[in-house]
């Protein structure tokens, strides 16, 4: 349960955060429970998504132009979210160091649940890291996540605690996320096909996306490979 539907909508927002634009039916139909924080429009107020759309991009030619630059932030609480909303951002920034040789990132939150929001933040974020890295050529650094307000509502305790209970013997039989390897034109090439694909799969076309995935380079592939088991009818 730790790693089945729980991590294929970690990774669905994992390139909703790198394509840089939310789509709230595909977020809903990986996870039922975004539906109740949706705006009178169906959208979603505090999107990650739309909002690293500019910065991210902005922050690679940064970097690529002056390694030493203390101005890769990439803001996302901002005057915008003045105003009563069932989805305010509880990110405040991300700060992107490029420092002896490799590419740091420091997180910084409002607010953050232990159970729904942490651990998605954290796998999403470094994501971006590693996306980031990889289009610098460079390894990744450290990651860093501060927190103004980290929580656990009691209502989640017993689910906390059976999950922390978990993870302490949890075997992944050597299994780890996709390397993510792409450069910059690359990554711009290969997202769109990735997105196609999965549209297929969500719509039940598994022949027609296992022969766009063909397209896909290796580590794009492999996460397809994880949405395909959320789509696949169960064997009886």
């Amino acid at each position: 349960e730790i790693s089945g539907n729980y991590y294929t909508f970690a990774v669905i927002e994992k390139f909703e955060y790198l394509g840089g634009k939310h789509d709230p039916e595909r977020l809903v139909a990986y996870n039922k429970q975004f539906a109740s924080y949706g705006n009178i429009y169906g959208r979603f107020d505090g999107a990650y998504a739309d909002r690293f759309n500019y910065w991210f991009e902005h922050i690679f030619k940064l970097l690529q132009y002056d390694p030493d630059t203390r101005q890769a932030v990439m803001t996302v609480y901002g005057p915008q979210d003045r105003h009563e909303s069932k989805d305010i951002p509880c990110t405040l920034h991300h700060q992107y160091f490029m420092r002896d040789g490799e590419l740091h990132l420091l997180a910084t939150m409002r607010s953050n649940g232990m159970l729904w929001g942490f651990p998605y933040d954290v796998n999403g974020f470094c994501f971006l890291q590693e996306v980031m890295a990889s289009w610098l050529g460079i390894p990744v650094g450290t990651y860093t996540h501060i927190v103004g307000s980290m929580h656990i509502y009691m209502d989640n305790q017993e689910r906390v605690d059976q999950l922390a209970t978990a993870m302490i013997s949890l075997d992944t039989n050597g299994k780890t996320n996709p390397v993510f390897n792409l450069n910059y034109e690359e990554t711009k090439i290969a997202l769109p096909i990735f997105d196609a694909a999965e549209r297929l799969l969500r719509t039940g076309k598994f022949k027609e996306a296992e022969n766009l995935a063909t397209y896909l380079p290796d580590c794009l592939r492999a996460y397809l490979d994880i949405l395909v088991t959320k789509w696949l009818p169960e064997e009886k």
